[in-house]
Formats: structure tokens, C-alpha cells, sequence
């Protein structure tokens, strides 16, 4: 399922990014330029991260931003910003952030098709390290064909 969504036009690598609104918009463009998400699914992740906390920050060096289906998600898709310094979201225990993948899911049904098939990556340190330290895109795709 992840390598379904997150397709080699889905995956960005990046030195740095300026501050962590900027990554979830870098993130969020690949979806907005398909139509998979409206740019108020970008809008609506900032903002709640502003008002809860970094609640999509999961595990050192990893977050998952996401909103709500009915926030602007058109179909199913994911996206990859690797930011090789990293970049702080305020979560003291698990900054920097290199590794942003962001989900769309359009269903509560797919939404845990999806999660379960991120956890197995997750779950996975070496892969995770080998795509936050992979060089090109290309590489990026090998190791998520697995998931």
C-alpha cells in the first residue's frame, strides 16, 4: 500500500527548510499539484499544530503530519519531505525532524490500511535510517517497496 501512494514524484530531498510550516507546505505541494488535497488540508495541519502541539511528531526524527479527511482531502495519497539538518517542530524529545511523511486519507477505512503499512516502516529503524540518509529518490523507492 505505501508504495502505491508514495510514488517517486511524491518524494523530496531537501538540505534544510527554513521552519516547520515550511516543511508541511514543501511536503504538502506534490498532493496540491495532483488535486489529492486542497491547500486548506496544508492550512488546517499548521493550525492545529499551532493551537495542540506537534501532535504528528512520532518518534525521534519522524513526524506524520495530517488533518481530517473533510479538511481537504480529495483522494488517498502520501508524500515525503526528507530534510537532511532537520528541523525543529518544538518536540523536545524528538527533534530534529528528518524524516516528514504526509498522509491523505480520504476514509477512516484506508486511513488504517495506510497506518499499518507505515508502522511496518516504522517499526523498521534501518530502512528509516536508509531513506533519511539516501541520496536520491531513487533509492527512497527501493526501500518502500517493501511496504
Amino acid at each position: 500500500m505505501l508504495s502505491k501512494l508514495l510514488t517517486h514524484d511524491h518524494i523530496q530531498i531537501m538540505s534544510k527548510v527554513d521552519d516547520w510550516q515550511s516543511a508541511i507546505k514543501i511536503a504538502c505541494q506534490p498532493l496540491i499539484d495532483k488535486q489529492v488535497i486542497c491547500a486548506e488540508y496544508t492550512n488546517a495541519i499548521i493550525e492545529t499544530a499551532k493551537n495542540i502541539g506537534p501532535y504528528f511528531v512520532l518518534a525521534p526524527s519522524i513526524a506524520m503530519p495530517h488533518a481530517r479527511p473533510e479538511q481537504g482531502v480529495n483522494e488517498n495519497g502520501l508524500s515525503l519531505l526528507i530534510v537532511k539538518e532537520g528541523v525543529e517542530f518544538n518536540s523536545a524529545e524528538n527533534d530534529p525532524v528528518k524524516f516528514i511523511l504526509l498522509l491523505a486519507a480520504k476514509n477512516s477505512d484506508k486511513h488504517i490500511e495506510l497506518i499499518t503499512s507505515i508502522s511496518e516502516l516504522f517499526c523498521n529503524e534501518k530502512d528509516v535510517n536508509d531513506i533519511i540518509n539516501a541520496k536520491g529518490v531513487n533509492e527512497v523507492t527501493e526501500i518502500t517497496k517493501k511496504y
